[in-house]
């Protein structure tokens, strides 16, 4: 294919993208050039400040940027040489150096591979390559174009005083359900369903094309349905990911039972200002989070059926995504007079 003239991000000489760069140094760490957009991102930055792992090419990925912090790893933008195609690269952190944990944050890292090459549905992101850089593993994922979460949705519409309409909530949440349901299917627990890893991405004929991200914390239902670590997001986490017992679908139920109160109410049903107070709460038998929306006037079908998406005992909550999306779209039904759904409070702002 045509040559593309970029730059190698460490000693800025000029070059073709994709092809190693000549200098000593740079040829001696494996470093290659990278677009010229790219490089501009970065040029700004000192020398000893830019991150060491942009231009080395990894397998056949050339990392040309950062992208952030996902579970057990540090996401880069690459490129596929020699074709450019964009994808995401995690490339495992090893954090500690402690033998038992380094194993247990690369099982898990592994455990991510795993569940993503056995997902095959438009709203998850695929897997593209599992690798291994100088015995340190990677994992290529589709790129999302142009997406943004959930909680930046949110957030801005927070900031303006914006509400969902009811139906772009219930176009965004049935979507979620659908992932869950494939993934479900295939007898993996997502463990993290939260509104930073649901990405909204905008494509020809809908504004709101959700794919789901982070499978990090993932879990096989075959595996025992316990947990010797409270891993998750503190808001959306259910009791059982507290206490380490009962693991399975209902537990990803729970999380998008708050994540559906967030978006129809504009309130957090487990409000607290520390992780221990938010805790508390949810282990607490006699804490209803219904009646932090009781003063909106809701109807009746709304109130029972957040009691049931987020009760404390996983047998009081639904059991499968077939029971959630049942009960979510009577709720819809029955909002569906409204104009939009409400998110004005301050409560998600925070």
């Amino acid at each position: 294919m045509r040559d593309v003239v970029g730059k190698c991000p460490h000693c800025e000489y000029a070059g073709n993208v994709g092809e190693a760069c000549r200098e000593r140094v740079c040829s001696r760490k494996g470093y290659h050039f990278i677009p010229i957009n790219h490089f501009e991102d970065l040029k700004d930055r000192p020398f000893h400040a830019r991150d060491q792992h942009i231009g080395l090419v990894m397998g056949d990925y050339l990392i040309v940027g950062e992208v952030g912090k996902g579970g057990f790893g540090k996401v880069y933008l690459a490129l596929q040489l020699p074709v450019l195609m964009k994808a995401a690269l995690k490339l495992m952190v090893r954090g500690s150096s402690d033998p038992v944990t380094a194993a247990t944050l690369l099982k898990k890292f592994e455990g991510e591979a795993l569940s993503l090459a056995r997902l095959n549905h438009p709203n998850i992101v695929r897997l593209l390559k599992y690798g291994t850089f100088v015995d340190t593993p990677y994992i290529v994922m589709e790129y999302v174009e142009g997406g943004r979460t959930l909680k930046q949705e949110v957030t801005e519409r927070v900031f303006i005083g914006d509400g969902f309409e009811t139906a772009t909530a219930k176009h965004i949440v049935g979507q979620i359900l659908n992932a869950l349901e494939s993934a479900h299917a295939q007898k993996i627990i997502h463990r993290d369903i939260k509104p930073e890893n649901i990405m909204l991405q905008h494509v020809a004929g809908d504004k709101y094309f959700v794919r789901i991200l982070d499978f990090g914390l993932s879990k096989f239902v075959e595996d025992r349905t316990q947990t010797s670590m409270v891993v998750g997001t503190p808001t959306y986490m259910a009791p059982e990911q507290i206490t380490g017992k009962n693991i399975g679908p209902w537990t990803d139920i729970y999380a998008i039972g708050v994540i559906a109160y967030e978006m129809i109410t504009g309130r957090r049903p487990f409000a607290g200002k520390s992780r221990q107070e938010i805790f508390s709460r949810k282990l607490d038998p006699l804490y209803n989070p219904v009646e932090r929306i009781l003063d909106v006037g809701y109807p009746e079908v709304v109130l029972r059926f957040f009691e049931r998406a987020v009760a404390r005992e996983a047998d009081d909550r639904y059991s499968n995504v077939h029971e959630f999306r049942d009960g979510v779209e009577r709720v819809f039904r029955a909002l569906e007079k409204t104009q939009h759904v409400s998110i004005s409070s301050s409560d998600l702002a925070q």
